[in-house]
């Protein structure tokens, strides 16, 4: 059986896109880690907890925050990035980027903010 060659090149064109959208989604995965964790994973992850303690500035200008996991484990964020608007008021956080240098150097902070309609369950 003899192919032709155009559907031989429309085969490797189809191959190589498929090898290409594979390799590039494996790069795009950013795995969830625990703050316990955290310090043992490699390269690019994305730490999830609750806001331990008020954020503050470093020297370098940085914002600087601690983030606890359910377990209790707690790791310091530091985010060099635009001001975060609602930080002062966020419940949680989720954290990309990487662990060194003893803290958690994140590149992208998304948080979770207090619902307004939160307050209708709290006890008084």
């Amino acid at each position: 059986m003899k192919f032709k060659p155009t559907y031989l090149i429309g085969a490797a064109i189809i191959l190589a896109a498929l090898i290409f959208g594979f390799t590039a989604f494996q790069g795009a995965l950013t795995p969830y880690v625990t703050a316990a964790n955290v310090a043992v994973s490699k390269g690019r992850v994305q730490l999830s907890g609750l806001m331990d303690g008020a954020p503050s500035r470093d020297a370098a200008g940085n914002i600087v925050f601690s983030l606890k996991d359910d377990k209790g484990s707690s790791v310091k964020v530091v985010y060099n990035g635009p001001a975060l608007a609602n930080l002062d008021t966020a419940t949680g956080a989720v954290a990309i980027g990487q662990y060194k240098e003893g803290a958690f150097h994140a590149d992208q902070v998304m948080l979770k903010c207090p619902s307004k309609y939160e307050e209708k369950y709290v006890q008084k």
